[in-house]
């Protein structure tokens, strides 16, 4: 629901403004109530407080229990904790040991895949010269020239800092994360005042911002490129996506609402043609200034 999601976002944010132990916890105790990868990555920095480790165990708990399909090392390293700390309080606290074996059971069927941090050193990052369909009618000598260009604007424009990676505005520039998927999904926290991108297979764009709101492929021309309704929220705050591709359809939740659901990924660099099977995650510098940070694949 809108009002869980929103109200998720706000005690996440109110966290990082670092209050007492109590209003942690019923923070804590809240995000618990709206269990999804993102809560259980924020509760894990709270289980070595012991001020504030069970209720932190408790959301871990929670978010991985509701979502079975979620694995990989993240997952499973936060449930070690969080049963390390229940292991614990099962020395005073009978109940505590109904948890430790619930948590067992939960890493005995934990998935061996699931999402992992995408880096934010830029070294790892790439400057995009342009879409696969131009980059390949380019001739050795302008390929090299516009390489030259990407590469200055990427270093004139983005930078990072705390986990974020943040791109000044002016000049439009485009960087690429490390690697090619063809089938993924991913989380990212997005804000801009003004308009933004992520394209995904190296194609097409997700627009982020706008008069019309963030998580519509806005390059397709057949199929829907305005997404179902403006689920943003106010100019300059955090904005939640999460992201499925599969095969030539994508679906955008933006803020805990599907904004674009099962539309077909139209290839804009090619048009007319299917949409690239594997591609690049890249995010999209516009003109106005723009924040990532939270991203997971």
């Amino acid at each position: 629901p809108a009002g869980g999601a929103r109200k998720s976002q706000l005690h996440r944010r109110a966290l990082e403004l670092n209050p007492s132990a109590k209003v942690q916890n019923k923070l804590l105790k809240a995000l618990a109530k709206t269990p999804e990868f993102p809560v259980l990555v924020l509760a894990v920095k709270y289980l070595d407080n012991p001020a504030t480790a069970e209720t932190a165990a408790l959301a871990v708990k929670t978010a991985a229990a509701k979502n079975p399909d979620m694995g990989g090392e993240i997952v499973a390293s936060a449930l070690k904790k969080a049963q390390e700390v229940y292991a614990e309080l099962a020395k005073s606290d009978a109940d505590a040991g109904y948890a430790v074996d619930e948590i067992k059971g939960l890493l005995a069927k934990l998935p061996a895949e699931g999402f992992a941090a995408v880096a934010t050193d830029l070294a790892q990052w790439s400057a995009v010269t342009a879409d696969p369909a131009r980059r390949a009618t380019m001739k050795a000598a302008a390929l090299k020239r516009a390489e030259a260009a990407a590469a200055k604007a990427m270093q004139q424009s983005w930078t990072t800092a705390d986990g974020t990676i943040a791109y000044a505005g002016g000049e439009p520039s485009t960087i690429a994360a490390p690697g090619t998927y063809e089938n993924f999904e991913f989380w990212i926290d997005c804000r801009t005042r003004g308009a933004a991108g992520i394209a995904v297979r190296s194609t097409n764009r997700i627009g982020l911002g706008g008069d019309a709101g963030s998580g519509a492929l806005t390059g397709n021309r057949t199929h829907a490129s305005t997404p179902a309704f403006d689920a943003d929220n106010a100019d300059g705050e955090w904005n939640t996506l999460h992201v499925k591709v599969v095969d030539d359809r994508v679906t955008v939740e933006v803020n805990g609402r599907t904004v674009t659901e099962n539309v077909i990924l139209e290839n804009t660099c090619a048009p007319g043609e299917a949409a690239y099977a594997s591609g690049a995650i890249e995010l999209l510098g516009e003109g106005d200034a723009a924040e990532f940070c939270d991203f997971y694949r």
